[in-house]
Order: C-alpha cells, then structure tokens, then sequence
C-alpha cells in the first residue's frame, strides 16, 4: 500500500482542523469561557469560577488549557495543538479498525478523518477533541488487550485512560463499563473461568476509580458531593421543562426533526417545534434564581434535580412525555453536522430565511437534501453498529461507544456535540461494515456482465 494512502487523510485532517482555526476560531463565551475561566483559575492555584471553588466542570480539559497556557496565552496555540490531536484521532481509528480487518479496515483512516463536525472543535476552548483523543487512544489499548489476553500490558494503560476520559467528560462514564465486561467475558471465553473473569473486571474498575478518587475526595470535601462534577441536576431539569410542554410540541418537535424546523415554520405557522435552546432559558432563569438566594453551584445543582423528579412525578401526562421526549434527544445527539455550519446540526438551517419568507428554491433543495442525508447517516448507524457485532464481535468498538453514549444520555437532555467525539468511530465502522457489501455486489454484477 502506497505511503499517500495514509499520508493524505493525515494531511487532510490537519489542514481541515486549521481551516476552521483561521475561518472561525472560538468567541470564550458559555462553556468555552467557563473552561478558560478555570484553566486561568488553576495557574494562579485554585479550581474556581467567579472567586468561588467549583465543581460544576470536570477538571480534565480546564488542566490540559492550563499547561498550554503556561506556555503561551494564544489562541492559536491551542487550536494547532488541537489539531494535532486531531491527527492522532485518524491514526489511533485507522490503525484500530486496519487491526479488525487488514484488508477493508484501512479505509478507517479516511472515514474518520472525514469527521467534519469533530474537527471544527480543533477552534474551540472546549473538551471535544481531547475527549475524541482519549476515546480513540482508549478504543485502540482495547483492542490490543481483547487480541492479546487479559494479561495483555495494554489493559493498565487503558484504565487509566478510562479514569482520565471521566475526569474529562463524566457523560462517557458508560464506556469504561463496557469495555471490561467486554474484556471479562473474552477472558472467560479463554479461560472457562467465572472467578478469572469477574476478577478481571473489577480489578479494571478499580484502577478507574483509584485514578479519580482524588478528585471525588476534593468535591465531598469542598461540597459534600461523591461527585466529579455537578450538572446531572441541570440537565435532568431540562428534560423535565419539556415534559410540562403540550403534546403538540412533542409532535411537532418530531416532525422537526425529520423534515427541518425551516418547513415546519414556513408551511405550519401555528405549531411550535422545541429548539435544542429553547428550555433552557428556562433551567439558567431557575438555576440564577437559586445562586441568588446564596446557594452554590453545587446545591443549586441537586435543588434542579429534586424539582426535575417532582415534575416528572407530577402527573401520568408528563412521565409519559418525558420517556417520548427520549427519542427527540436520541436522533439530535446523532444528528448529522450541517455543512454550512458544523457545530449545529441540519435540523435549523436556512431558520432565519424561513421566518421572515425570503427562503429560496435553492434552500428548498438544500434541505430535502440534508434532511435525506441525516436520515441515511441515522440508518447506516443502526445498520453498522448491528453488522459490526455480528462480524467482529466484543471488538467492534464504534459499536460499543455508540451504545455507552446512547444509553447514557437517554433520561436526560441532549444535543449534538455530546456525541461528537464518536463520530470517527461511527464514520470508521460504517465503512468496516459496509465497503465489503459494496464490494461484493460490484463482483457479482461484472459477473454478471461477463
């Protein structure tokens, strides 16, 4: 195999990375100033936002800013070394999918370097590529071990990965759960040995908690809270401010989804579709009004996620609404990333056109044709994640990532960049998947032709 076949998707990926650097690079504002706040706070000595001790934020990406910033206050050195783990995302998928399958898994390094709504976050002041970097470095160590035995040396080094991608990102904490069931079992499977294997599993799981106790220790300390971070109460709440909508805009939000908020404002004006935002004007208005009585963070926090429980609980009406609302947040946590504008999905384009009915035929095509794509990305998903175990088994990691991340955000709110960091895993095992498929249908058919 010629050396540009991997040179490309490396280059490629760079270049994609500092595009969005130099065209669009972050305005520190919400969670992206948040995390400047902290890595600021952590080199004058301190974990803190607005003077105060915090845990609203893991630690993992507000330390890794930190180090760069002790080197340079710039922008641009954080993008480019971003980017550069941008890189290393497309080499540690390649290289895990080509150890799958050598034959069609070299195509691994392209899909994941395709990863377009992962790269704009190379310009972000957010955890979005470290996280993707962890995850890809993990994938890649799991692999090694479930090849090798659990003996494997590779196995410490993925658990302490997995204790640094939870003092990063708690959202992923499904991954590390699965990845050691996924390891016992092949150890039983070897060994023919339950003790071995239930050994095995809780020995990893110990390492994982042995590498953030420290953490947890400074949170109960500080907050009383046996927690890494504290934002499960905001995010559980803003599902429950959705549960108290009417159902036609569960209905509407739906058909939102599939056909595009600009069609469902241009044709039906009278039905209100819920934007990923809207809700959560109403959580920070809650959320203010508790930091202003003189609660912390963290209190307002666990108050947000006893009220979200009363709601829910309140009537049969809005339990009901609030397991509907599952699928609603399912489908935008893997919508497909606009083209136009990566880090929001295609649920809103041409939104603004459609308001003020000066959206064109052109726009018209656009969406049909976006809304067609994500409809087709929503289906080869499911279809690869279901072909990837059937073929490869406990090893298929894109179809582990995608289950942990799915599973985990279903109870509560969701939105697109949550599964961002996957996205070369779902690229990459889309095309382990289905490129034999193709392959063989283009033999049979020049059989044929012969």
């Amino acid at each position: 195999m010629r050396r540009s076949f991997f040179l490309i998707p490396i280059v490629f990926a760079f270049s994609l990375g500092l595009f969005w650097s130099i065209i669009q690079p972050d305005i520190l504002f919400g969670d992206s100033s948040e995390y400047d706040r902290l890595a600021k706070s952590i080199i004058h000595g301190s974990f803190s936002l607005n003077g105060s001790p915090s845990m609203l934020r893991e630690p993992g990406y507000p330390f890794f800013l930190a180090l760069i910033q002790m080197v340079s206050s710039h922008a641009m050195l954080v993008y480019v070394i971003q980017a550069f783990l941008y890189v290393a995302v497309v080499l540690l998928v390649g290289d895990t999918l080509r150890r799958l399958d050598t034959k069609i898994g070299i195509w691994g390094f392209w899909a994941a370097a395709l990863s377009y709504g992962l790269a704009i976050y190379t310009a972000r002041y957010m955890t979005e590529m470290l996280v993707a970097f962890l995850l890809a470095l993990i994938g890649w160590c799991y692999v090694r071990v479930v090849q090798e035995g659990r003996a494997s040396s590779w196995r410490y080094l993925l658990c302490f990965l997995c204790g640094a991608l939870l003092l990063t990102r708690m959202n992923f904490l499904l991954v590390p759960l699965f990845l050691f069931f996924g390891i016992a079992i092949e150890t039983y499977q070897k060994e023919h040995s339950w003790r071995k294997a239930t050994a095995s599993f809780f020995l990893s799981l110990g390492i994982v908690l042995l590498c953030v106790s420290p953490w947890v220790v400074r949170n109960v300390h500080l907050f009383q809270q046996w927690n890494i971070a504290g934002r499960s109460g905001i995010q559980l709440y803003a599902r429950a401010v959705k549960a108290q909508k009417p159902w036609s805009s569960l209905e509407a939000t739906y058909a939102s989804l599939l056909i595009g908020r600009s069609t469902i404002v241009h044709f039906f004006p009278s039905v209100h579709a819920l934007s990923s935002l809207e809700p959560w004007k109403e959580v920070w208005k809650a959320s203010n009004e508790g930091l202003e009585t003189g609660l912390s963070s963290a209190q307002v926090d666990k108050s947000l996620r006893q009220d979200a429980l009363k709601i829910m609980t309140l009537n049969t009406g809005n339990l009901t609404k609030f397991f509907l609302w599952t699928g609603v947040e399912e489908l935008r946590l893997f919508a497909l990333p606009s083209p136009l504008a990566p880090a929001f999905g295609i649920e809103s384009i041409f939104i603004s056109q459609a308001e003020t009915h000066t959206i064109t035929i052109g726009d018209w095509f656009f969406i049909v044709v976006a809304h067609a794509l994500q409809f087709l990305w929503w289906i080869l998903i499911a279809v690869s994640t279901w072909m990837g175990f059937h073929r490869y088994g406990r090893a298929y990691v894109p179809g582990i990532v995608f289950l942990a991340v799915a599973l985990l955000h279903m109870p509560v709110d969701a939105i697109m960049r949550y599964a961002v960091p996957i996205h070369p895993w779902l690229l990459g095992g889309i095309a382990l998947t289905f490129l034999p498929w193709i392959a063989f249908w283009r033999e049979k058919y020049r059989s044929r032709r012969c």
